[in-house]
């Protein structure tokens, strides 16, 4: 009979609930991939010709005719999932003198997710806003011909690009400044009052009814580009690109068309365990833990716009 080994350490259900639940930066990273769980961190998964889903087949068959029956063919690809973690601790003794305070290993809990859900954030943001991702689904503007300028119509050619995606895309996601940017914009004002009036900030339901897409994910997280010692710099995780995707919640790894997925082997929890060996009383590790890998798997679901404000 096999034994398994013990593990050193325990997961805080109450815990991971109060870090789950906090989010002070509006990160969206959770909220953008089509979600696929996997049993193993190692998996495969099929990449479809994109033409199968869309050529049309002749069905009309006679009383004792057989229906045409499709194989679809895919090539079979590999990869794998990558542990993400960080970790936070604070001493026995500190505990035990200030045992009053019984939300402070809750607060340093947050605190540490807060980190680890933000280098998740930057990561995705650098998959999903590099061009390669999209096999040529893309455009680059610049101060000079972007959403800025004067004669900018920002509408007309956000729809123009959606019109030219394979599948129309239902998400759009955006930085916070390129989302205030929209809904201020005057022929956008315009557009909501049907008037002459240019200022003003529509609210972002509009938008989705413009563009005629479910889900507008406002990216509201900065990070600090700059080295650690150096004079903070912060810039918005999503830039200011758009990023137009078409998502299905039904699609998988095996079939299903669908921009990207977040292949998730072990979804996010805390670890706790003790060390005896700093201090005079040890100390308590609170390690937050998650496992799971971000994939395109459909490039021409997607379009991406560099540069549009």
């Amino acid at each position: 009979m096999t034994t398994l080994l013990e593990l050193p350490y325990v997961k805080d259900e109450a815990l991971t609930g109060l870090a789950i639940s906090y989010n002070p930066q509006d990160l969206i990273g959770d909220k953008l991939l089509t979600k696929t769980y996997v049993s193993s961190p190692e998996f495969k998964y099929h990449f479809y010709d994109k033409g199968q889903m869309i050529t049309s087949i002749d069905t009309e068959i006679g009383e004792y005719g057989l229906p045409e029956e499709t194989e679809f063919t895919y090539t079979e690809k590999h990869d794998g999932t990558s542990i993400y973690s960080h970790a936070t601790k604070l001493s026995v003794r500190h505990l035990n003198l200030n045992n009053q305070e019984l939300n402070k290993e809750a607060k340093r809990v947050m605190f540490s997710r807060n980190l680890l859900k933000l280098a998740d954030e930057v990561r995705l943001a650098k998959l999903l806003r590099s061009t390669s991702s999209y096999s040529g689904n893309s455009v680059t503007l610049n101060s000079s011909n972007n959403f800025t300028t004067a004669n900018a119509a920002p509408v007309a050619y956000i729809q123009s690009c959606m019109d030219s995606m394979w599948k129309p895309a239902n998400t759009m996601v955006i930085s916070r400044a390129g989302a205030s940017f929209l809904r201020s914009c005057k022929s956008v004002v315009q557009m909501y009052n049907g008037s002459a009036i240019e200022d003003g900030l529509v609210p972002l339901e509009f938008l989705k009814e413009v563009f005629d897409v479910e889900n507008i994910l406002v990216g509201g997280a900065r990070v600090n580009t700059n080295k650690p010692g150096q004079t903070v710099n912060l810039s918005y995780v999503w830039g200011n690109d758009i990023i137009l995707m078409y998502l299905d919640d039904a699609a998988d790894l095996d079939c299903g068309v669908t921009f990207g997925q977040r292949v998730i082997y072990q979804d996010y929890n805390v670890q706790v365990f003790y060390d005896p060996k700093p201090g005079s009383e040890g100390v308590k590790y609170y390690k937050s833990v998650e496992e799971h890998k971000d994939i395109v798997t459909c490039p021409d679901c997607g379009f991406l716009i560099k540069g549009a404000f």
